[in-house]
């Protein structure tokens, strides 16, 4: 098991290489042992083979990447390539596209529309791994969610579970933890909130200092086996201090996580 750090917390960094770069060797510093690549776009296998050598030489590995719609639908062979030199197996899709989501029938064409983007990852040793927000949990046609139909339709995707928003969707996430099952969870968003903003979102914190209860949590990973806990902060680019915000979580995470894991 390692502790990750989710590089959409630290968008604002990725613009440029050489901030990239500056920004894979702070987390290497703070103690971080992977990342998931989120945050700026992978177009070409230049950005690629440079991303690779950014982390070969920080010392941390790609563990997951994450590619628009677009891409996996119009560039899949492309986003292949990408995924061969960054070393990485878990092809993160972070949305359900917001044309999909108003019933059924749409959710059942967005998934259609991956059938081919998957089964080529998959032949090429790749997998999807579906990143939730709160919406899959809303019910939709006959009081069927998103996530329900996903996770019994579609058995050849492996998910990236946020606990976070799946738990202000109004899952159980322990029990979702159970029903996704150890083999489909290999990574796993950890994050932290401190309350609802006016629109009732929530308000991201630093692992440790919201009111999400986490003890439990890290405990059901270490026994469902989870590799990666990754630190995500949705919010930490729009902070004065990013790399302070996820800083904070891993220090925190350590204390659960321990050492020996």
């Amino acid at each position: 098991m390692k502790l990750g750090v989710q590089l959409f917390s630290l968008q604002k960094y990725l613009q440029t290489r050489e901030d990239t770069r500056t920004v894979f060797l702070a987390c290497k510093a703070m103690g971080y042992e992977a990342l998931q690549y989120s945050g700026h776009p992978i177009a070409t296998t230049d950005d690629a083979h440079f991303l690779k050598d950014t982390a070969d030489e920080a010392g941390l590995p790609i563990v997951v990447a994450k590619f628009s719609y677009k891409q996996l639908t119009e560039e899949t062979a492309l986003v292949a390539e990408i995924m061969g030199i960054l070393g990485a197996a878990s092809v993160m899709v972070g949305v359900t596209p917001s044309a999909f989501r108003q019933d059924l029938t749409l959710v059942k064409q967005f998934r259609k529309n991956m059938n081919a983007p998957t089964q080529h990852l998959l032949d090429k040793g790749f997998h999807i791994a579906y990143h939730n927000h709160a919406y899959e949990f809303a019910p939709l046609d006959g009081g069927t969610t998103m996530m329900d139909y996903y996770l019994e339709n579609c058995t050849d995707w492996r998910f990236l579970l946020d606990i976070c928003w799946a738990q202000h969707g109004g899952a159980d996430v322990a029990a979702l933890m159970d029903r996704i099952g150890s083999g489909r969870l290999q990574h796993i968003h950890f994050k932290d909130m401190s309350g609802l903003d006016e629109k009732g979102l929530p308000i991201f914190c630093p692992c440790g200092s919201g009111i999400m209860d986490l003890a439990p949590l890290a405990a059901k990973c270490r026994e469902m086996g989870v590799e990666d806990i990754l630190v995500e902060q949705d919010n930490a680019s729009d902070l004065p201090d990013p790399l302070g915000e996820v800083e904070q979580s891993f220090k925190y995470l350590k204390t659960l996580f321990g050492k020996d894991r």
